[in-house]
């Protein structure tokens, strides 16, 4: 397997097939913060080598970079603390990683 990853490493081999890793990034807001930056620098490297990224925000104005570059946003709101949001989010995240067969979540 190491020699497969070696050869190609943007794909995982998984039960005799190439699987394309998925990467969902979590962040707050895509604003000109840091961690914005570096979640839109970040997505576009995984799908320049191959795989496939997802973003996962509360918006922002720099969403329009993630499209631009063919790259889906997710609307998640992941600032809000309170019990009840926290839970429906966990709920929400569990199914979005089902859904799109995620393989690395970067928060």
């Amino acid at each position: 397997m190491a020699d497969i990853v070696a050869e190609n490493p943007s794909t995982a081999q998984t039960a005799g097939a190439a699987r394309i890793p998925v990467v969902l990034q979590l962040v707050s807001r895509l604003d000109a913060g840091l961690a914005a930056r570096v979640a839109i620098d970040t997505a576009i490297a995984v799908k320049n080598a191959g795989g496939r990224a997802l973003v996962a925000s509360g918006g922002g104005p720099y969403a329009h970079e993630l499209e631009r570059a063919g790259i889906r946003h997710i609307a998640f709101p992941v600032t809000n603390d309170a019990d009840f949001a926290r839970w429906s989010s966990m709920r929400r995240l569990r199914r979005l990683l089902r859904s799109e067969n995620v393989s690395i979540v970067h928060t």
